[in-house]
Protein backbone atom coordinates (compact mmCIF):
# COMPACT_ATOMS: atom_id res chain seq x y z
CA UNK A 1 0.00 0.00 0.00
CA UNK A 2 1.21 3.75 -0.65
CA UNK A 3 0.29 5.60 1.78
CA UNK A 4 0.92 9.84 0.80
CA UNK A 5 2.59 12.17 2.82
CA UNK A 6 0.71 15.65 3.51
CA UNK A 7 -0.77 17.39 0.57
CA UNK A 8 -1.07 14.23 -1.39
CA UNK A 9 2.59 14.30 -2.21
CA UNK A 10 4.31 10.42 -2.34
CA UNK A 11 8.00 9.88 -2.19
CA UNK A 12 9.30 6.49 -3.70
CA UNK A 13 12.51 5.23 -4.02
CA UNK A 14 13.54 3.10 -7.10
CA UNK A 15 16.57 0.87 -6.32
CA UNK A 16 18.44 -2.10 -7.78
CA UNK A 17 21.98 -3.40 -7.95
CA UNK A 18 24.17 -2.54 -11.26
CA UNK A 19 22.47 -3.14 -14.58
CA UNK A 20 18.88 -4.26 -13.55
CA UNK A 21 17.16 -1.58 -14.68
CA UNK A 22 15.88 0.67 -12.67
CA UNK A 23 16.89 3.74 -14.44
CA UNK A 24 15.08 2.33 -16.92
CA UNK A 25 11.96 1.65 -15.05
CA UNK A 26 12.38 5.53 -13.67
CA UNK A 27 12.31 6.44 -17.08
CA UNK A 28 8.67 5.00 -17.69
CA UNK A 29 7.57 6.96 -14.56
CA UNK A 30 9.07 9.91 -15.71
CA UNK A 31 7.15 9.70 -19.05
CA UNK A 32 3.95 9.36 -16.94
CA UNK A 33 4.27 12.34 -14.95
CA UNK A 34 6.87 11.98 -11.81
CA UNK A 35 9.69 13.65 -11.01
CA UNK A 36 13.02 11.64 -10.45
CA UNK A 37 16.05 12.53 -9.11
CA UNK A 38 19.68 10.49 -10.11
CA UNK A 39 20.99 9.36 -6.51
CA UNK A 40 23.93 7.99 -8.91
CA UNK A 41 24.19 10.63 -11.50
CA UNK A 42 24.90 13.22 -8.64
CA UNK A 43 27.65 11.51 -7.81
CA UNK A 44 28.69 11.52 -11.05
CA UNK A 45 28.47 15.40 -11.06
CA UNK A 46 30.40 14.96 -7.54
CA UNK A 47 33.02 13.67 -8.93
CA UNK A 48 33.35 16.92 -11.47
CA UNK A 49 33.64 18.69 -8.65
CA UNK A 50 37.23 20.43 -8.01
CA UNK A 51 37.05 20.22 -4.49
CA UNK A 52 36.01 16.79 -4.59
CA UNK A 53 38.73 16.02 -6.65
CA UNK A 54 41.46 17.51 -4.50
CA UNK A 55 40.30 15.30 -2.03
CA UNK A 56 40.67 12.13 -3.72
CA UNK A 57 43.80 13.06 -4.94
CA UNK A 58 44.84 13.03 -1.38
CA UNK A 59 43.21 9.85 -0.13
CA UNK A 60 44.21 7.97 -3.11
CA UNK A 61 47.77 9.73 -2.72
CA UNK A 62 47.74 9.92 -6.68
CA UNK A 63 48.08 13.98 -7.90
CA UNK A 64 47.18 13.92 -11.01
CA UNK A 65 43.54 12.42 -10.04
CA UNK A 66 42.74 16.57 -9.20
CA UNK A 67 43.61 16.94 -12.84
CA UNK A 68 41.25 14.66 -14.66
CA UNK A 69 38.15 15.18 -16.30
CA UNK A 70 34.61 13.77 -14.45
CA UNK A 71 34.79 10.90 -16.71
CA UNK A 72 38.38 9.87 -16.17
CA UNK A 73 38.07 10.20 -12.64
CA UNK A 74 35.25 7.86 -12.76
CA UNK A 75 37.47 5.33 -15.44
CA UNK A 76 40.19 5.61 -12.71
CA UNK A 77 38.56 4.48 -9.80
CA UNK A 78 36.33 2.07 -11.31
CA UNK A 79 39.06 0.34 -12.17
CA UNK A 80 40.24 0.71 -8.86
CA UNK A 81 37.91 0.27 -6.15
CA UNK A 82 35.50 -2.74 -7.03
CA UNK A 83 38.43 -4.57 -6.85
CA UNK A 84 39.66 -3.72 -3.31
CA UNK A 85 37.55 -3.13 -0.35
CA UNK A 86 39.69 -1.34 1.37
CA UNK A 87 39.97 1.48 -1.57
CA UNK A 88 36.14 1.69 -2.15
CA UNK A 89 35.80 1.99 1.61
CA UNK A 90 38.07 5.06 1.20
CA UNK A 91 35.81 6.23 -1.48
CA UNK A 92 32.58 6.21 -0.25
CA UNK A 93 33.95 7.70 2.74
CA UNK A 94 34.95 10.86 0.46
CA UNK A 95 31.65 10.97 -1.80
CA UNK A 96 28.99 9.18 -0.55
CA UNK A 97 28.17 11.64 2.58
CA UNK A 98 28.18 14.23 0.11
CA UNK A 99 25.54 12.13 -1.86
CA UNK A 100 23.70 11.61 1.71
CA UNK A 101 23.65 14.93 1.99
CA UNK A 102 22.15 16.05 -1.57
CA UNK A 103 19.34 13.71 -1.33
CA UNK A 104 18.27 14.27 2.15
CA UNK A 105 18.23 17.92 0.98
CA UNK A 106 16.21 17.54 -1.91
CA UNK A 107 13.76 15.73 -0.25
CA UNK A 108 13.36 18.23 2.49
CA UNK A 109 12.79 20.61 0.23
CA UNK A 110 10.36 19.10 -1.68
CA UNK A 111 8.54 18.44 1.50
CA UNK A 112 8.92 21.87 2.41
CA UNK A 113 7.58 23.42 -0.85
CA UNK A 114 4.22 24.49 -1.99
CA UNK A 115 1.97 21.76 -3.67
CA UNK A 116 2.28 21.59 -7.71
CA UNK A 117 1.15 19.34 -9.60
CA UNK A 118 4.45 18.06 -10.93
CA UNK A 119 6.24 17.65 -8.07
CA UNK A 120 2.97 15.28 -6.36
CA UNK A 121 4.98 12.70 -7.02
CA UNK A 122 8.84 11.91 -6.59
CA UNK A 123 11.42 9.53 -7.43
CA UNK A 124 14.91 9.21 -5.57
CA UNK A 125 16.58 6.37 -7.85
CA UNK A 126 19.77 4.99 -7.02
CA UNK A 127 21.51 1.72 -6.54
CA UNK A 128 22.79 2.83 -2.79
CA UNK A 129 19.61 4.16 -1.08
CA UNK A 130 19.96 1.39 1.09
CA UNK A 131 23.38 1.39 1.78
CA UNK A 132 23.25 5.06 2.55
CA UNK A 133 20.18 5.44 4.59
CA UNK A 134 18.12 7.26 2.35
CA UNK A 135 15.33 4.76 1.75
CA UNK A 136 13.69 5.32 5.39
CA UNK A 137 12.76 8.58 4.16
CA UNK A 138 10.94 7.17 1.42
CA UNK A 139 7.29 6.24 1.97
CA UNK A 140 8.01 3.53 -1.01
CA UNK A 141 11.00 1.67 -2.18
CA UNK A 142 10.81 -0.48 -5.45
CA UNK A 143 13.54 -2.61 -5.97
CA UNK A 144 14.03 -3.56 -9.69
CA UNK A 145 15.73 -6.80 -9.69
CA UNK A 146 17.62 -9.19 -12.55
CA UNK A 147 20.17 -11.77 -12.24
CA UNK A 148 24.12 -11.19 -12.52
CA UNK A 149 24.30 -12.73 -15.65
CA UNK A 150 21.34 -10.37 -17.60
CA UNK A 151 22.85 -7.18 -15.85
CA UNK A 152 25.82 -8.15 -17.04
CA UNK A 153 24.50 -8.62 -20.67
CA UNK A 154 23.21 -5.55 -20.61
CA UNK A 155 25.57 -3.53 -19.23
CA UNK A 156 28.18 -4.87 -21.96
CA UNK A 157 26.20 -3.98 -24.68
CA UNK A 158 25.40 -0.41 -23.32
CA UNK A 159 28.69 0.34 -21.60
CA UNK A 160 31.35 -2.40 -23.13
CA UNK A 161 31.64 -2.92 -19.32
CA UNK A 162 33.11 -6.47 -18.84
CA UNK A 163 31.38 -9.22 -16.81
CA UNK A 164 34.50 -8.77 -13.83
CA UNK A 165 33.64 -5.28 -13.30
CA UNK A 166 30.17 -5.90 -12.63
CA UNK A 167 30.77 -8.85 -10.50
CA UNK A 168 32.92 -5.86 -8.39
CA UNK A 169 29.70 -3.70 -8.37
CA UNK A 170 27.65 -6.15 -7.27
CA UNK A 171 29.85 -7.15 -4.40
CA UNK A 172 30.09 -3.69 -3.33
CA UNK A 173 26.56 -3.27 -3.10
CA UNK A 174 24.39 -5.23 -0.27
CA UNK A 175 23.09 -8.18 -2.02
CA UNK A 176 19.53 -8.34 -4.01
CA UNK A 177 18.34 -10.91 -1.86
CA UNK A 178 18.70 -8.29 0.93
CA UNK A 179 17.17 -5.47 -0.76
CA UNK A 180 14.33 -7.98 -1.71
CA UNK A 181 13.42 -8.42 1.71
CA UNK A 182 13.47 -4.76 2.83
CA UNK A 183 11.94 -3.35 -0.64
CA UNK A 184 8.03 -2.61 -0.76
CA UNK A 185 7.59 -3.90 -3.90
CA UNK A 186 10.20 -5.95 -6.21
CA UNK A 187 9.84 -5.85 -9.80
CA UNK A 188 11.76 -8.68 -11.98
CA UNK A 189 13.27 -7.62 -14.94
CA UNK A 190 14.82 -10.78 -16.33
CA UNK A 191 12.37 -10.38 -19.19
CA UNK A 192 11.34 -7.38 -21.97
CA UNK A 193 11.50 -3.95 -21.70
CA UNK A 194 7.53 -3.97 -22.52
CA UNK A 195 7.05 -6.11 -19.10
CA UNK A 196 9.35 -3.24 -17.38
CA UNK A 197 6.99 -0.73 -18.92
CA UNK A 198 3.45 -2.77 -18.04
CA UNK A 199 5.26 -3.22 -14.19
CA UNK A 200 5.84 0.72 -14.15
CA UNK A 201 2.14 1.63 -15.15
CA UNK A 202 0.42 -0.54 -12.56
CA UNK A 203 3.04 0.86 -9.86
CA UNK A 204 1.52 4.66 -11.47
CA UNK A 205 -2.11 3.44 -11.27
CA UNK A 206 -1.28 3.01 -7.51
CA UNK A 207 0.21 6.37 -7.13
CA UNK A 208 -2.90 7.66 -9.14
CA UNK A 209 -5.15 6.26 -6.59
CA UNK A 210 -3.18 7.88 -3.51
CA UNK A 211 -2.63 11.83 -5.42
CA UNK A 212 -5.80 11.67 -7.37
CA UNK A 213 -3.98 12.06 -10.29
CA UNK A 214 -5.03 10.77 -13.88
CA UNK A 215 -2.32 8.36 -15.84
CA UNK A 216 -2.61 11.70 -18.38
CA UNK A 217 -2.42 14.28 -15.69
CA UNK A 218 1.14 16.23 -15.85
Amino acid sequence: MIAAARDSRVAIGVTGNSGCGQSTFCGFLAEMGARVLSLDSAGHRLLGKRYVRDELADVFDDPGLAEMSREEVRLYLAGRVFRNRDELSLLNDTVHRRMRRWAKWCLASWRQAEALPDREVLVMEGALLYELGIARELSVVVLVRCDLTTASGRLYIRDSVERAEVEGRWRSQWPIEKKAALASIVVDNNSSIEKLREHAVTLWRSIAGVTNRGLDDR
